[in-house]
Formats: C-alpha cells, structure tokens, sequence
C-alpha cells in the first residue's frame, strides 16, 4: 500500500526542524561560555577607512544571484520554526536558571540517592489515544541495582493497563539473574489488518480471509501474561553477558469492540472469517519456555559512547491445549560514538519467527511490525506474519542540557516463510525524528512524531525507547 506520507518529505521536514531547532536552543547550552552583548554606553570604534569614506562597500556577487532564491523559500519556514520554538528555548533557559528539574526531583522523589519515587504517568499517542496513570519503583532494592516497578494506567475509551515488575542482574551481588514482568491489560479497541505483508487492500464483500485481505478492522482484547527469567551473569564491567531460561503465561480473551463508531469503523467479525483466524474464537491459553543468551560489550570508564548488545533465544510452546510451534530470534544493537559519546549513531536489526503448523499457532503469537517502538510511522501491528525482520539507523545528538533530538529511519518487512523475507522483498519504510527531556542517567519526556503509512505520533513521560523496550520480552 502507498503511504499517505511521502517518506522524503518526512525525512527532509525532521532534518530540517531539528536543525533549525539545534541553532535556535543552543545558546542555551550552559557548557559554551556566553557571548558578550554590546551595550548601549559603549563607543562604536569606527574603522580609519570607513571614517574616510574610501572603503569600497561590497557588491554584489555571484554567490548572493545563486542563494537568492534559496534563502527566499527558506525564510518562510525559518521564520516559522523560530517563532515555533522560542517558547521551548526560553522554557528551558527559566528551567535552568531556577533549577526546575532539580527541584521537581526533590518533591517526587522518596530518598536522596533518587533510586526511588511516585511518579504521574501521561502518554498521548496515535496509538491508544490519551493514558494519565501512576508509577511506582526502587532502583536499588538490595544494594545491587535490584529494580522494583508498579504501574496503572487508564485510557479515555477504557482502556486499562497494569505491571508489576523486578529486575536484577545480580541479586544481592551473586551471580544470579533474575526478572519478572506481570501484567494485565483491557484494550476496547484494537485494530487488526490480516495476516501477512502483501495483501490487497480491496474490500471482497465478504468475511475474507486475513490472507487474502489487508482492511483495517476492531476488536476487544483481554490479556493476562506473566514472563519469568532465571539465569546467570557473567563477565565484569565492560564486557557481560547472561544465560538463562525463560518461561511465559498468557492468557487471551477476545470480544467485539466497545465503543466503535460503526459510520466510521468496521468490526473484525464482519470483515474477516474469524474461522481462519487462529485462536480467535477459542481465547487461548499457552505456556511457553524458552533458552536465552544476551551479550553486552561496553566501555566500562564511560569515556565513550562505542557499545554492543546481542540477544538470541529459542524456544517453544508447551504442549498445553491445541497449540504447538516454535519460536526463536535475534537481535543486534550497535551505539557508535561520533563525538565525544554525546552524538550517537544506533544501528539496530531484529529477526524473530515462530515455526509450525499453521492451524496451531495463534494469531497474537505471529510477530508483528508497528507501532512506537517497532516499525514507526506504522499504525500498531500493522503487519503481522509467522517471520518478520525490522532494521533501525538512529541518529542521537545534543541540544541542550536537558534536551536531547533524534533522526531515525525504520525498515521492516514480514512473511510466511524466512525466503520471503529476502528472495521477493516488499519492505516497509517508516522515518521522522524526536526531541528528549533528560539528564544524564534518567528520561523525563519523549515526543516523537514519524511518517510511513500516515503520520504517527507520541507523547509520553514514560518512555520505552526502542532499544530499551522491556514489553517486547512479552
């Protein structure tokens, strides 16, 4: 299907903004020494030439004909994005002065080492719309950087979210590996586009099959999952790595949509023959286990920004109900230091697949692309199929001391088969940019707004960044 977004324009608006914006906010920037302004009861010191009035005053030149037009089609938007952000620029020169962030550290958060806190939760997203919740955690439960989360969040069509995390590379400074993640989840809409990369987009008439179609559909979705982790950690600051066993619950029940406009949306039951979608019509419950193994390669002075991250796993269901396949993947991360470790470039590939007979694998187990965090500028799970592979380029660099912006570029593709993905590819291209509210070591504040197949957007003072996204374990 054609985006409704040309994807060059995307990409040249994002670089555009954000250099604009990197030129507007840098003065700010309290590591650059400010630049002394000319007063009022200083003397202007007049040139000896000048005042003689035999310097020759410069013509006009070749270079000024050729950026004529230029400078004139850019004046417009320079003077809009200027406008646009000298509210934000001078925020953050007030926040800087008055030490906002640190104040607002010192309300919300229980203990002076600032490992522990209550937080509010507000996410506005393409995705689900507007969420406000809250947050609990402790980042240092047992003295060894054991992490504790809580968190609920509720959306303004019902929706309803709620996790209880832990997280600890070395419980009470052994070697052990542990993590937890529990949560419950209440979503009235949620939208459903077939199965596969390549389908039409043509309406049949009828209950189709989700191969045969690609039509944006809603249905209600319930979901219980528990995911535990017991392994080991390995290695010393700088290069570590972890081998364990996974294991997950899930638990699935599926109903009409609540809520939907029916002038405007259509119900997956009346779009699709639920029959030929697995797992739809019979709620399903699976249990899975799984081997892991991740790597981590950093520089353990924290001199450079150089890193690499690997994970691999494979697994499968167990034999529980109806449902029987295989599941495994990989990923790999590599943060390259451009300047000084406060200009990265991110490069990212992920392969994840599930294996089996197709009549036993249900439709929420195929992995999807999509969303905030896989694919962006994609509605979520818009494409969904037994393989699927997704490669990020990100670009990180520095506007402020509490602002930082991105410029990144997704490419993903699924199918049934892993020759598929490669030997007839139809890949997928999402792109656009962001801006950051942070400190050195804690994120405040994301936005990111990325073009593929329309625009897609997201607010949010809880970030899942894409290459820290603790759900995709789920």
């Amino acid at each position: 299907m054609a985006p409704t977004l040309n994807r060059h324009a995307c990409t040249s608006l994002a670089v555009l903004a954000c250099w604009t914006f990197h030129d507007s906010v840098a003065l700010a920037d309290p590591s650059e020494p400010e630049k002394p302004r000319p007063q009022d009861d200083v003397p202007r010191v007049v040139q000896p030439d000048t005042a003689r009035g035999l310097e020759e005053p410069r013509g006009i030149e070749a270079e000024d004909v050729a950026l004529a037009l230029p400078r004139a089609v850019l004046a417009v938007p320079n003077a809009f994005l200027g406008v646009l952000f000298t509210p934000l620029r001078e925020g953050l020169r007030y926040v800087e002065k008055h030490h906002v962030i640190e104040r607002v550290e010192d309300f919300l958060y229980l203990n002076d080492e600032h490992t522990a806190a209550i937080l509010p939760v507000i996410t506005l997203s393409t995705f689900f719309g507007a969420q406000i919740g809250v947050q609990a955690f402790h980042d240092n439960l047992g003295g060894h950087g054991e992490s504790g989360r809580i968190k609920a969040s509720w959306g303004a069509d019902r929706e309803q979210q709620y996790v209880v995390s832990f997280k600890a590379d070395h419980v009470a400074g052994t070697p052990l590996w542990v993590e937890s993640i529990t949560t419950f989840e209440d979503h009235p809409s949620i939208r459903f586009y077939g199965i596969g990369g390549d389908n039409s987009t043509e309406d049949l008439g009828r209950r189709a099959d989700p191969r045969e179609v690609s039509i944006k559909s809603l249905y209600a979705e319930q979901r219980f999952r528990q995911l535990l982790t017991v392994g080991a950690t390995v290695g010393k600051p700088g290069l570590e790595g972890q081998i364990g066993a996974r294991g997950r619950f899930k638990a699935y029940e599926f109903s009409e949509p609540r809520g939907f406009k029916p002038d405007v949306d259509r119900r997956l039951v009346d779009v699709y023959d639920t029959s030929k979608i697995v797992g739809y019509d019979d709620e399903p419950i699976v249990s899975e286990l799984e081997a892991v193994a991740n790597i981590a390669l950093r520089d353990a002075t924290g001199k450079s920004g150089h890193a690499f991250v690997a994970e691999a796993y494979g697994g499968g269901a167990l034999p529980f109900r109806d449902y029987r396949y295989a599941q495994f993947g990989a990923s790999v991360t590599g943060f390259i230091d451009l300047f000084h470790g406060n200009r990265l470039l991110v490069l990212r590939a992920v392969y994840q697949a599930v294996a089996g007979p197709t009549d036993n694998i249900p439709f929420v187990e195929l992995p999807s692309l999509g969303g905030p965090h896989r694919l962006r500028g994609y509605p979520l799970h818009r494409f969904r199929d037994e393989k699927a592979f997704v490669g990020t380029v990100e670009y990180q660099y520095p506007v402020h001391e509490y602002l930082a912006g991105t410029l990144f570029c997704d490419v993903g593709e699924v199918s049934q088969n892993f020759e598929g993905l490669f030997d007839h590819p139809s890949f997928h291209f999402g792109g656009g940019g962001g801006l950051i509210v942070r400190k050195k070591d804690k994120v405040y504040l994301s936005a990111e707004i990325a073009g593929g197949e329309g625009v897609q957007v997201v607010l949010t003072t809880d970030p899942l960044r894409a290459f820290a996204d603790r759900d995709d374990l789920l």
